[in-house]
């Protein structure tokens, strides 16, 4: 796609003249903003909040901008397709894959960057958030400590409000090119700070450098691994290279879209042997229904208000899942059908082909209907997947792995897997805080109020997806994991600026716990178990956008006045690129005609 631009630049903070002119901005009621992860959503964050005349800095600790992005998988591309995944007011520049690269989705986010400047400092880590609390114990202020991985030095900083924006995926292994905390303070090039940075650090519950590296505390792989194992045993994030798969008996653990689109990344590439390991099977979408591109069927709102939800924010889908729930059903039934005929068509087996190949693909089709995998980890087809588990070079097997002694991967059924390169692509571990108000952090964590490890209970689901009930100040974008990422972390960042500014109301803490609670209760009867559930929209991001527009008084109707338009062309995050402007006059309006513009949220409407 076009030659790579260079990385974003951090830039100088050692004179704090930056932080002065930020600690001192009186020009609007919110701000200064520390977003804390420089990945798509913190920037999506900090260029709404920028829009809205908010002051906003970004820390994040890796070289460049782009989140996971800068640490995923030899052969990663993004689930989406390009229109799908980019902001509303930039274009992807110049040409760019169907499916863009790791590689295309941090060059542009850099050039994003540089063309809104916005203010991001790389190879800032945030140590410690602290509240500051006013005489009567409200949280007035957040004092952030940021440490300069180049300088080795940190400094505090006070900031109105914290925008959390680490994301979901946090690795379960602490070495190269894994994260810390989930905005990319591991780094191979981080120099050992002074003994005196080193005491405070440690002060404030962060891992500092061992050697050169940031160390993760996020534990091993769930597996055992015998000294005597003569290979690696790695997760997806700490394969470097297409090579290192090259001439390995190669073993990936997992059923996701990472496993597959690895599973097919090997088989092309030389390896000796494809072995992938599966507890349960799952329904795979196809990149394309009889020759059309996915996206141009079920992103639009025809198919879209067909998605069982916690939340039907129109009349439309209320009907539909209550008088047409005929239909609904005979819908998912037919995307079912075509799931099924993209398989076997995929691998080249409606006319051709092997009894035996055709029999490999078929037992990859899960029993439980396809509505129970509508959630986040929903997968999207890997090119050439499927034609390589019919022609055998990727072998599937069903079980659960135990341990990895010298034979390779031993399953709980006793069997083994011979293995030279053993890939866990099972997920990642719930989101970690470690730099958050220990007073705080045990909110997010299942953490107790002592100053200790976190017990790694699941997440829990947030009000809106956006905010804590009883966090203070801070908001979360991201955690409201999507389908079209760039349009829910933009909408959530306007609502958070519409609370925080006081045009919505927060409903008292136990009626928003009630809400989140209902949500979180739907999610579990309903949809297939996955950790990320309490943080993720996945494909209902038309119903979710839809409440989010609602509440704040602008038209979730983007495509109108073209009613046919409205239905049956797909949606994406260009639709929303004026939202912030629409906000704007909305609130004006109301404070003419002497309304106010303050509006209280009904909690008894989950989104």
């Amino acid at each position: 796609g076009g030659a790579a631009s260079p990385p974003a630049t951090a830039r100088s903070v050692s004179s704090m003249s930056a932080y002065k002119q930020l600690d001192n901005e009186t020009t609007t009621a919110v701000g200064p903003v520390c977003i804390v992860g420089g990945g798509v959503c913190g920037l999506t964050a900090a260029r709404t909040l920028q829009k809205l005349g908010v002051a906003a800095v970004v820390f994040d600790g890796q070289s460049n901008v782009g989140g996971h992005w800068q640490v995923a998988y030899p052969g990663a591309t993004v689930q989406n397709t390009a229109p799908q995944y980019v902001h509303a007011e930039m274009p992807w520049p110049g040409s760019v894959d169907r499916h863009p690269s790791a590689a295309q989705v941090t060059d542009y986010w850099a050039k994003f960057v540089s063309k809104f400047a916005l203010d991001v400092r790389l190879r800032h880590v945030v140590v410690s958030a602290l509240a500051e609390e006013s005489a009567h114990r409200e949280v007035i202020a957040w004092s952030v400590t940021v440490l300069d991985l180049d300088a080795g030095v940190t400094t505090t900083h006070t900031f109105s409000h914290l925008i959390v924006a680490t994301g979901l995926f946090f690795s379960k292994l602490g070495k190269a090119g894994t994260h810390i905390d989930g905005h990319g303070a591991n780094d191979p090039k981080a120099p050992v700070p002074a003994a005196s940075n080193r005491q405070e650090a440690a002060s404030n519950r962060l891992r500092l450098p061992v050697g050169s590296r940031l160390q993760d505390a996020l534990g091993p792989v769930a597996w055992p691994v015998s000294p005597s194992f003569p290979g690696r045993v790695v997760t997806e994030r700490e394969l470097s290279s297409l090579t290192e798969l090259k001439g390995n008996e190669v073993v990936v653990v997992g059923n996701g879209k990472s496993a597959c689109e690895l599973a097919a990344v090997a088989a092309r590439n030389g390896a000796g042997s494809v072995t992938q390991l599966v507890r349960s099977r799952h329904w795979i979408i196809p990149d394309y229904v009889l020759g059309i591109d996915y996206t141009v069927l079920l992103f639009m709102r025809m198919s879209t208000l067909m998605i069982p939800a916690w939340m039907h924010p129109t009349f439309l889908e209320k009907a539909m899942h209550v008088v047409g729930f005929p239909m609904v059903w005979l819908f998912w039934k037919f995307i079912e059908f075509l799931c099924t005929l993209n398989a076997v068509g995929a691998a080249g087996l409606l006319c051709l082909g092997t009894s035996e190949g055709r029999g490999r693909v078929r037992a990859l089709i899960p029993d439980h209907a396809l509505t129970r995998e509508l959630r986040l980890g929903l997968s999207v087809s890997a090119p050439g997947y499927y034609a390589a588990v019919a022609d055998g070079s990727i072998e599937v097997k069903r079980g659960a792995a135990v341990s990895v002694d010298d034979r390779g991967v031993v399953l709980d059924s006793g069997e083994f897997i011979p293995a030279t390169l053993v890939v866990d692509a099972t997920g990642y571990a719930p989101p970690s805080y470690q730099w958050l108000d220990h007073r705080y952090r045990h909110l997010l964590e299942g953490t107790s109020t002592e100053v200790g490890e976190p017990s790694r209970s699941p997440a829990p689901q947030l009000f809106r997806h956006v905010v804590h009930p009883r966090l203070p100040r801070v908001g979360f974008v991201g955690h409201n994991s999507s389908f079209m990422v760039p349009a829910c972390s933009q909408l959530a960042t306007l609502w958070l600026a519409a609370v925080w500014r006081g045009n919505l109301a927060l409903p008292p803490p136990e009626e928003m716990e009630a809400s989140c609670a209902r949500v979180l209760e739907w999610k579990k009867a309903n949809l297939v178990a996955e950790g990320c559930a309490p943080h993720a929209v996945g494909p209902r991001f038309q119903q979710y956008q839809d409440a989010l527009c609602k509440e704040l008084g602008i038209s979730p109707w983007r495509k109108l006045p073209n009613v046919v338009g409205e239905m049956v062309f797909r949606y994406s995050p260009a639709d929303y690129a004026t939202v912030e402007e629409e906000f704007e006059k909305a609130t004006g309006r109301a404070l003419r005609h002497g309304k106010g513009t303050t509006v209280s949220i009904d909690a008894s409407i989950d989104i």
